[in-house]
């Protein structure tokens, strides 16, 4: 990782740590969205970071580019405190605050895309229904994440959380469990941890050449899938795993995963080819506002069914 790429991550970490604290589930965060990178944690953690220092390598492009990473990491649960807006504003510091990106991270969604499925009650059709779904929202969630479009990155990742939702949304039905967007958001948080800090680390790696593209991919398809397995063992038994079962299930299934991907590459390349325009041009909608956030989620949502 050259200089001005660890700069990037080094500040994107300073704006985690802005809230006082970087926590496990935001340090495994790092791990399994850095992957092959992971040698350079030491470096990210190691000590504090000297802002302006870190700011003063890079180009207004690139500052940009940051700043719509460090804007989805803190707006993506609905609030940012104001170290983290203090640094938003060090970051870039004329952009307004009322643009596109804030007005589609900062949407509120009461509702889920309405399907729905009647509860299966034979496990082997039930455990086959929701391996096929898990596999076929898993691949789509590759596509989003490998997307490599400067500027509608960080909205094409949201791609990636409407098909997360749907998958879990659609589990809880096929056993019996009705969810609303509340409990889903509860539900993937506890088990997969920072959706902020993932897409924002997801949205710098776009631009590390022979890295980003990977990176994203398999890490989308691998949480996804992770989520769909995860979801399948907490509902099947009445919601009954506490958070710690939760994450280390996930832990394990994202692992799982990975592996996974990397024995399906045709079947992603085939998905990629006829998903990626699609998702493209969903993405561009949403930025130049032609979509609300709840259309983009149901459009993506009806791209899973084809």
């Amino acid at each position: 990782m050259d200089r001005t790429t660890l700069a990037q991550f080094r500040l994107l970490v300073a704006v985690a740590r802005a809230d006082g604290h970087l926590d496990e589930r935001e340090i495994e965060t790092l791990r399994q969205m850095l992957g092959a990178r992971a040698d350079a944690m030491e470096s990210l953690l190691a000590d504090d970071v000297d802002v302006q220092t870190e700011l003063d390598l890079l180009s207004d492009e690139e500052r940009r580019r940051l700043y719509q990473s460090a804007f989805a990491l803190t707006h993506a649960d609905g609030h940012a405190a104001t170290a983290e807006v203090a640094l938003l504003k060090q970051i870039v510091p004329d952009e307004g605050e009322e643009g596109t990106l804030q007005q589609v991270m900062g949407e509120v969604l009461d509702t889920v895309v309405p399907t729905r499925l009647l509860p299966i009650a034979d496990p082997v059709q039930r455990d086959s229904e929701i391996i096929e779904d898990t596999m076929k929202y898993a691949f789509l969630a590759a596509v989003a994440g490998a997307m490599p479009l400067p500027g509608v990155g960080v909205l094409a990742d949201l791609a990636v959380i409407s098909i997360q939702t749907k998958l879990v949304h659609d589990i809880g039905q096929y056993c019996g469990h009705s969810l609303d967007r509340a409990a889903i958001r509860g539900f993937v948080v506890a088990a997969a941890g920072s959706t902020g800090l993932r897409i924002a680390i997801n949205n710098l790696a776009r631009f590390v050449p022979g890295w980003g593209s990977a990176v994203g991919a398999t890490t989308s398809f691998a949480s996804t899938y992770a989520i769909g397995m995860v979801a399948k063992h907490h509902f099947e038994g009445d919601r009954g795993l506490d958070t710690s079962e939760l994450r280390g299930l996930f832990r394990d299934a994202a692992a799982e995963g990975r592996t996974r991907f990397e024995s399906e590459k045709p079947g992603f390349d085939a998905a990629r080819t006829e998903h990626l325009r699609n998702l493209e041009a969903l993405a561009d909608r949403l930025e130049r506002g032609e979509l609300t956030r709840a259309e983009y989620d149901e459009a993506v949502a009806q791209l899973i069914q084809r």
